[in-house]
């Protein structure tokens, strides 16, 4: 089943348990599929974690959404005072929250940042010695390789000065990714 001939199902489910603003319903889940399309998702993930349009339909009943109106042709229509109120709360709840959760969640990526950066910059430290040395002797990896040649001067001084360089701007990066944090964070905690 492809997105098209799932709209309609569910519009004909709705439609046929006689509910007024079938239009806004189709609406919500062709924004749903648009998301989905952005995190690469198929019609038929999309539709899967959707459920069917009858499941679609109890959910609604289930959480009051849709009610009986008051006309003599018996006609649902969706409760958007009940939507309203739900939306309400949840900003109630949940916006006061968002604040301290970016704030921790940058502090975190902060503090990771940083101490792989230092890493890195260590890491660069301990492996250039170990590639100069290799680089500066004649060896043979194997035994039935013929023997790697020894690098020149010019060569040599090339790759520590790139290493020396290339771990102080790790090891810089790091540090000031750790007084970033503790200049921002800490002070607002």
């Amino acid at each position: 089943m492809n997105k098209e001939q799932f709209l309609q199902l569910l519009k004909q489910t709705f439609s046929n348990a006689g509910v007024a603003d079938v239009d806004d319903i189709i609406e919500i889940y062709e924004d749903h599929f648009l998301a989905g399309y952005e995190r690469g998702l198929t019609d038929s993930e999309i539709i899967k974690s959707l459920g069917t349009p009858s499941e679609i339909y109890a959910s609604y009943v289930e959480a009051g959404v849709i009610t009986e109106s008051d006309s003599t042709l018996g006609d649902k229509k969706i409760n958007m005072q009940f939507v309203y109120e739900r939306f309400e709360d949840y900003k109630e709840r949940l916006l006061p929250q968002l604040p301290g959760m970016a704030r921790t969640a940058g502090s975190t990526l902060l503090a990771i940042g940083g101490g792989l950066s230092i890493a890195a910059g260590i890491l660069v430290f301990i492996c250039i010695p170990a590639i100069l040395y290799l680089l500066s002797i004649s060896w043979q990896p194997f035994e039935n390789v013929t023997a790697l040649p020894a690098a020149s001067m010019v060569t040599m001084i090339m790759i520590f000065g790139m290493g020396l360089f290339g771990g102080l701007t790790c090891i810089f990066i790091g540090m000031e990714l750790r007084n970033l944090r503790h200049r921002y964070f800490n002070n607002q905690q």
